[in-house]
């Protein structure tokens, strides 16, 4: 990751705390979802106890490194959100 562009990765918004202040604000149920290999212990601390689900032997891309693990979860998480009022 060092070698790497940072604007390829949107460091600009997530170093910054922009992702993380959005995702506080979300006024539903939420998890943050991570490869257990891609970590990144300032936003987990930064979390402060928030939702969080690791994926096994997964990096950063759990959707595209794992897509049979990350999709049937996603839609787990998806289907326990609680209704809104109709």
């Amino acid at each position: 990751m060092q070698r790497v562009d940072p604007a390829a990765f949107l460091c600009v918004w997530s170093d910054g705390g922009r992702l993380l202040a959005i995702y506080r604000v979300l006024n539903c149920r939420r998890a943050y979802v991570c490869g257990a290999l891609s970590k990144v212990p300032e936003t987990l601390a930064a979390l402060g106890g928030e939702h969080v689900v690791e994926i096994p032997a997964c990096g950063h891309f759990p959707m595209v490194e794992m897509p049979e693990v990350f999709y049937p979860l996603l839609a787990d998480l998806i289907s326990l959100a609680p209704k809104s009022p109709a």
